[in-house]
């Protein structure tokens, strides 16, 4: 915890401050280095540790509290942290002489059910949720509204531990409650990467890049590319490219990517009902494509003569250069084949946001 609100400031007599780990360095500073060496120091020392922790953490938990509400649900409490304060124990060796009373647990309520143990009853979800909260409650009660101060997070695959239902609450956190902060987060999962582009689609506040080690034999050089935060766009310019390069076979891979994410969006968008399945893998373009030959099919509106023209293209194009699964097999597609799907999948993305399909 001294590590957690360091940096949280706590105002001193005279008017100045100075944060926790500066009064704990000073404790640290102040232990008497022989047996007769006046108490009186540390235990002044120790005393207002003590009080501008318990400042600290009173800070800390109401912030706590709405982050693990979000982050793990409604059924997860925590209450208010108890701590005694810590104490310095004397003792003829110096070996022998401690500060005693460091430790602080948080008391979670699961269910109603007070929590005496929370890592043996919490699944790894939860309990990555929950730390992640407590940093982040940490950050948020440690920086003071207002001011010029570097308002910086970085999270490096903190992640990793959280499922894929649970990352999206963590999006929102960032963006409510983060906002006004620098954040760099940083991950070697590509689905997770390109479901934060998607949740965070249109916004100008984030920059995306990729870092791949190019070479061999031990002198790998770093390339960075910067994909826009449209994850459809993104795809096609890779297409694009790949197709420019002579390179069909990648460029057929880029379009598969970004077929599936229009259509990901576009029934999104118009809340198009797709078939349910326990296996989200099971959930392919397959199903899509399905539920939006459906929703086009619906009468009273005019998405027969938008929609379903290039409902028919893509169904065309699925076969040689859309379709993953019997890509492997089929002929190489052409550049002709590759440049028609690319043609159809922007004309979904226009039909997605067309205000005239209703």
């Amino acid at each position: 915890m001294t590590l957690l609100l360091a940096d949280f400031p706590v105002p001193i007599d005279g008017g100045t401050l100075k944060t926790v780990g500066q009064l704990w360095t000073e404790i640290d500073r102040s232990k008497p280095r022989k047996h007769s060496s006046s108490l009186d120091p540390v235990q002044r020392a120790c005393i207002a540790f003590n009080e501008g922790l318990r400042l600290a953490v009173e800070a800390l938990h109401p912030r706590l509290v709405e982050l693990a509400h979000t982050m793990l649900g409604a059924a997860v409490e925590v209450k208010p942290f108890t701590f005694a304060g810590v104490t310095y124990q004397h003792a003829w060796w110096k070996r022998d002489r401690l500060i005693r009373g460091r430790e602080l647990y948080p008391e979670i309520v699961f269910h109603g059910k007070d929590l005496r143990t929370p890592q043996t009853f919490l699944n790894e979800a939860r309990l990555s949720a929950f730390a992640l909260a407590m940093y982040l409650g940490g950050r948020l009660a440690c920086v003071p509204t207002g001011g010029e101060r570097l308002k910086l997070l970085v999270l490096d695959d903190v992640l990793i531990g959280l499922d894929h239902d649970n990352r999206i609450p963590v999006l929102h956190v960032l963006q409510k409650q983060f906002a006004e902060w620098q954040i760099v987060v940083l991950t070697h999962d590509r689905v997770w990467f390109d479901m934060a582009r998607q949740f965070h689609n249109g916004s100008d506040q984030w920059t995306w890049a990729e870092i791949y080690a190019d070479g061999d034999g031990g002198r790998a050089t770093p390339s960075v590319k910067t994909p826009n935060g449209n994850i459809v766009n993104a795809a096609l310019n890779e297409c694009v490219t790949h197709l420019a390069a002579n390179s069909i076979p990648s460029a057929a891979t880029s379009a598969r990517r970004a077929f599936e994410w229009a259509l990901k969006r576009f029934c999104d968008k118009r809340r198009v009902h797709v078939a349910f399945n326990m296996n989200p893998k099971e959930n392919d373009t397959e199903v899509l494509m399905n539920g939006l030959t459906a929703w086009a099919s619906l009468a009273g509106n005019n998405r027969a003569a938008k929609v379903r023209p290039i409902i028919a293209r893509l169904q065309m194009y699925r076969a040689g250069v859309l379709n993953p699964q019997t890509h492997a097999n089929a002929p190489n597609p052409s550049r002709q084949e590759v440049e028609g799907a690319v043609e159809w999948i922007r004309a979904l993305e226009a039909a997605r946001t067309d205000n005239t399909i209703s």
